[in-house]
């Protein structure tokens, strides 16, 4: 992971209790980029343009390279009672996105970006012809839940 984007800190407010006026806080958005270095270990996600709703028809999936992560940290929360000064807070979506699109609200744009078939296929190879080497089915299996866990 590297920070790709840190905002500078700014005033806002924390709807602590639904009904009650917002706390004041001070508000740092952080835009991290995470890279998944190995399609072998790397968590799938749907491709672009796949639906995001259960439908019944079949949908792809894929490995992720590189993922851009939104986190909103909140500060000054020790002046309303809590034990900590500062938190990372779920940003509220204004409207879920129907598609996995790059640019549908809520998707940071132009990510996620996938490991493609090319890219990916020399580390696959590499990965069979290591397992080949190992003697047991055992053995072989417990290569890919170590890489997991």
């Amino acid at each position: 992971m590297t920070a790709a984007n840190v905002q500078p800190s700014r005033p806002g407010g924390l709807v602590l209790v639904p009904g009650q006026k917002p706390v004041e806080v001070q508000v740092v958005a952080m835009h991290l980029l995470v890279t998944y270095p190995d399609p072998m270990v790397a968590p799938l996600a749907l491709r672009p343009r796949e639906p995001w709703c259960a439908n019944g028809i079949i949908r792809r999936y894929g490995p992720v390279r590189t993922l851009l992560v939104r986190f909103v940290g909140v500060s000054g929360l020790r002046n309303d009672g809590y034990a900590v000064n500062q938190a990372i807070v779920n940003e509220a979506l204004v409207v879920a996105p129907q598609l996995a699109e790059p640019g549908s609200p809520g998707i940071l744009p132009d990510f996620p970006k996938w490991w493609d078939r090319d890219q990916a296929a020399p580390h696959f190879e590499d990965e069979l012809r290591q397992a080949q080497r190992l003697n047991s089915f055992t053995d072989r299996l417990g290569k890919y839940r170590d890489s997991y866990y």
